[in-house]
């Protein structure tokens, strides 16, 4: 594995893993900050857990989920993404050429082509451990918005 490093020589990390995409050591932090009680004063900490935290964790969401327009992304499909939210713009009155400028903002840069993201995509389906460490932190967000869970489970 590779280690990224900073532009001072110090390797970067994430939850104390460093950027090796060691998925392991970040699923296995994400999963105990997620799961702890108590309320985190680092601010880096906190912004992890508003980034990361399951969806069906926030107050009400999965009783005030028919208040909200949700877009279900699938990895390679962002014409049908980029279509979904211009659908749903058109709906609520929003012009063309506003339409047509958030268009060009999604397509103009696709992080979902990147190699980390297939690195880490490719760990996490040949590993049933790491699977099932997503589906343990995301499991009522599976259910909730109705993705099918991974075979083993």
């Amino acid at each position: 594995m590779s280690i990224i490093i900073d532009a001072n020589g110090t390797p970067k990390t994430c939850l104390g893993c460093d950027y090796s995409l060691n998925i392991f050591c970040f699923l296995n932090k994400l999963h105990n900050i997620l799961n702890t009680t108590q309320i985190s004063a680092d601010p880096a900490e906190t912004d992890i857990i508003r980034h990361f935290a399951p969806a069906s964790w926030f107050c009400n969401f999965p009783q005030d989920l028919t208040k909200y327009y949700v877009v279900m992304y699938y990895h390679g499909a962002e014409a049908l993404l980029s279509q979904q939210l211009d659908d749903y713009f058109a709906t609520a009155g929003v012009g063309q050429d506003k339409r047509d400028h958030i268009y060009a903002k999604i397509t103009e840069v696709n992080v979902t082509s990147s190699e980390m993201r297939a690195t880490v995509e490719q760990q996490v389906r040949i590993s049933e451990r790491l699977s099932k460490m997503l589906v343990r932190i995301y499991y009522y967000d599976y259910v909730l918005f109705g993705f099918n869970l991974p075979r083993f489970m």
